[in-house]
């Protein structure tokens, strides 16, 4: 099996160049054809990706943080080229969901035993997504962590609970319209909307914890309106995804969504920026089964 890594050195708060550095030596394999290759900017990556598959690389190694992993997925959706994921971000959630190590090390060296495995992807108007994308209140945080992320280099959870502690002074809860699958349309007031395919976001919170990347269905996890200090009292238990016994909380799996907004709304899609919702414009969601050829372990974690 031959191998084409797109890394990218932004991850990790700038340091990812420096962190593929200290394991590339495992990326050499006896009679292994392997290319290097690292982003220049935004989007890169899946440009890559998209060009990998063309010339029949049967592999292509993400090396960054989970929007690199969505980029490259997004980019071998519907292709007979495999994704391998190297986690040297920040956040590095996806992961967790299906059973990659995130030591740098042991995940370098499932690249060349893991089997490829189905994986399904998730669809927000045109753009694909690998673990989530969010409406709301964890979009308008998530924008707010990058900004702390490129101001200080620095990872993990803490951008997100800052951002959290910033976000909560002026967020407001919004009205909107969804209508899941072919249930009648129903109007909420919500705090947030996750759309999930994997079980943790924002460096290790637990959204939807029954998620399975293979069933052909999404989490539709929804928190209606809360004051903020409810909000405060809620966070925590997300790590632990006990949220979900809050009556606040609920969580539907679908095949197909839309939602409506009263107002302009935050989106995000796995982390990253989305175009922001127009009030009166209606956001489609879906999942596409098997659209991925994933290299993780045989059976996911518990």
């Amino acid at each position: 099996m031959d191998a084409l890594f797109i890394v990218n050195p932004a991850a990790g708060g700038g340091r990812g160049r420096e962190r593929f550095e200290r394991v590339r030596h495992l990326a050499a394999a006896p009679g292994k054809v392997v290319r290097i290759e690292y982003t220049e900017r935004p989007g890169h990556a899946g440009e890559i990706a998209r060009r990998a598959a063309a010339e029949g690389w049967r592999t292509v190694v993400a090396v960054g943080g989970d929007g690199t992993a969505s980029d490259v997925a997004d980019a071998l959706a519907h292709t007979d080229t495999s994704l391998g994921i190297v986690p040297t971000g920040t956040g590095c959630d996806f992961v967790r969901s299906v059973g990659i190590p995130a030591e740098m090390e042991r995940a370098m060296a499932g690249i060349w035993s893991y089997p490829p495995r189905a994986c399904d992807l998730g669809r927000i108007g045109e753009r694909r997504f690998l673990n989530a994308a969010g409406f709301g209140f964890d979009a308008a945080v998530a924008e707010e962590a990058n900004r702390i992320k490129h101001a200080t280099r620095a990872g993990g959870t803490w951008p997100f609970l800052v951002a959290v502690g910033r976000v909560l002074r002026t967020y407001r809860p919004v009205w909107v319209r969804a209508r899941v699958d072919d249930a009648p349309e129903e109007r909420m007031q919500v705090l947030l909307v996750t759309f999930a395919n994997g079980r943790a976001y924002a460096g290790g919170m637990r959204i939807s914890p029954a998620s399975d990347v293979a069933d052909g269905r999404l989490e539709m996890v929804t928190v209606r309106a809360l004051r903020p200090t409810q909000v405060v009292l809620l966070l925590p238990s997300v790590f632990l995804g006990l949220h979900t016994h809050h009556p606040a909380v609920s969580i539907r799996s679908f095949e197909r969504l839309r939602l409506v907004a009263d107002e302009p709304v935050a989106v995000h899609c796995d982390g990253e920026e989305f175009p922001p919702l127009a009030p009166g414009s209606a956001l489609d969601l879906a999942v596409e089964p098997r659209a991925l050829r994933l290299l993780a372990p045989a059976s996911p974690p518990a």
